[in-house]
């Protein structure tokens, strides 16, 4: 039997896919070359463009508005995982100044974190939605 997604489900699977795609742009630029060089593009590109399709076909199935509370929960997850990356960045800068660490932000590393935000604040939405507060 075919089921129809609701909206949040749609919204979560959008953050989620979109995620996956910055996590294989990160695997893309720190995977090292191999022998026929078309060979590692040619699977992570594969993976990418399934992932773009999925995205693609989720945005197209569903026309309806957010309510009110859906709306309130997505600012809540925003507000949430913008508190999150404050937390880190403080934590982050508090041990780079006692500890000296030597980091290096290669695209690799700032596609992951990217996956990261927007799988939290997916995540954080779709908990807000089931807890229905």
């Amino acid at each position: 039997m075919k089921t129809k997604m609701n909206l949040t489900g749609k919204i979560y699977t959008i953050e989620l896919l979109s995620g996956m795609i910055f996590y294989s742009i990160g695997i893309l630029f720190i995977t090292p070359p191999t022998t026929p060089e078309i060979t590692k593009y040619l699977a992570i590109g594969l993976m990418i463009l399934v992932l773009l399709i999925i995205m693609v076909v989720t945005i197209l199935t569903n026309t309806e508005k957010l309510d009110e509370r859906a709306l309130n929960n997505f600012y809540k997850s925003s507000n949430i995982t913008f508190f999150f990356i404050l937390i880190v960045l403080l934590i982050g800068g508090v041990i780079t100044q006692f500890i000296p660490i030597d980091i290096k932000l290669s695209t690799s590393i700032i596609s992951f974190i990217l996956a990261v935000v927007l799988i939290l604040h997916g995540s954080t939405f779709r908990s807000l939605e089931i807890s229905g507060k």
